[in-house]
């Protein structure tokens, strides 16, 4: 079975059955940003194209790991990596100029611990085409709402 997830919908039942198919069959890239919008994120999503470039995501990278407030969360083909696994989600932990190197705080870490990662590789790993929808992985970029944030503070 194959349920959209819609943004902010606040049905008890429907949230349980959600989170069933999600622990199934995983989360699609987009279904990962409508979820961050719906927790009060502005979400900003970037996919590989002619467009971008590993120079343009290493800018980005260089530049969001120096703020307070901004979150870069990859989307990647494990097996890029030379891990075990398919599609994945993590949030990038800093990036070493000197080295060209992304720390990648896997979300699973019972499988692997916090990991270095050339922008090179990165890059490539998240130009996998996702066989659920016949996109490319990508990124994102997760900024707090200033308003939500003066309300948890």
């Amino acid at each position: 079975m194959h349920i959209k997830i819609t943004c902010c919908i606040v049905v008890v039942d429907w949230l349980v059955l959600c989170m069933q198919v999600i622990e199934m069959s995983g989360i699609t890239f987009d279904q990962f940003a409508c979820l961050a919008i719906c927790n009060t994120l502005d979400v900003k999503a970037y996919r590989i194209s002619a467009e971008t470039s590993e120079e343009k995501f290493r800018a980005l990278i260089a530049a969001k790991t120096r703020t307070a407030t901004d979150v870069v969360v990859v989307s990647y083909f494990r097996g890029g990596l030379g891990q075990t696994g398919t599609g994945h989600f993590s949030p990038v932990g800093g990036y070493h100029p000197g080295r060209d190197l992304v720390l990648i705080l896997d979300v699973a870490r019972f499988k692997y611990p916090p990991h270095w990662v050339t922008v090179s590789q990165l890059y490539k790993a998240m130009a996998f085409i996702d066989s659920t929808t016949g996109w490319q992985l990508a990124s994102l970029l997760l900024y707090l709402i200033k308003a939500m944030s003066k309300v948890r503070s």
